[in-house]
């Protein structure tokens, strides 16, 4: 399945989402994000990642930057539907509970993840990747609903 014309990356509510054309293009936004994140959570004690949003109408990857490690969803609708229901990738090797990781966003709704649903960052962004390209979760990753 080709890309699709249009992929939106939303941070935040109040703004419009950054448009690209191309995987490439998104992975170059997402690249810069993540480095300008990275380093904003090392350089302040109060820092914590960001999350954000990757929609391919009418589907919705979740995930988070400015971490090595992070959590990914999938959302079937668009985010402004939460009843609709979510994967979420799991990595069973981790125990379910433990201290949670905070992230930043989601609308200026801080989440909390925890330790057996963070997955490497670069895992994370081939699983975003294959959503854009397929419009839906990677087959190379545990889910659970």
């Amino acid at each position: 399945m080709p890309a699709p014309p249009e992929i939106l990356i939303h941070v935040e509510r109040d703004k419009p989402p950054i448009q690209c054309a191309t995987v490439a293009e998104m992975d170059a936004v997402l690249d810069r994000m993540h480095v300008e994140w990275t380093k904003k959570v090392a350089a302040e004690e109060k820092a914590c990642p960001q999350s954000l949003y990757v929609q391919v109408a009418p589907y919705a990857v979740s995930f988070g930057l400015g971490s090595e490690d992070t959590y990914l969803s999938v959302h079937p609708d668009s985010f402004d539907d939460h009843d609709g229901y979510f994967w979420t990738a799991v990595d069973r090797t981790k125990p379910s509970e433990g201290t949670d990781k905070m992230f930043y966003g989601d609308f200026n709704h801080d989440t909390y993840w925890c330790p057996c649903h963070l997955i490497p960052i670069a895992v994370a962004r081939d699983a975003v990747r294959y959503f854009v390209e397929h419009q839906g979760p990677s087959p190379a990753l545990e889910w659970e609903c």
